[in-house]
């Protein structure tokens, strides 16, 4: 998406260089979330997932939980 030219867009050739700087940013790319999910040694589900979202080359953390009766 164009954000702005830096610079003179139109004008008249001097005897000095010039330049005219068009700048753009990059439109973001939803990327595919992240889930955190919390089980036993069994595989069983022992709170509730967490699920973090963000655009492709966003950083994401994830937690370790503290649940009652496990380690």
């Amino acid at each position: 998406t164009f954000k702005e030219v830096q610079g003179s867009a139109t004008g008249t050739f001097t005897d000095q260089a010039q330049t005219v700087t068009y700048v753009y940013t990059k439109a973001p790319i939803a990327g595919g979330d992240v889930t955190a999910k919390y089980v036993d040694t069994d595989g069983s589900k022992i709170s509730d997932d967490v699920v973090k979202s963000g655009n492709v080359g966003d950083a994401y953390t994830t937690e370790q939980k503290t649940i009652a009766g496990y380690t």
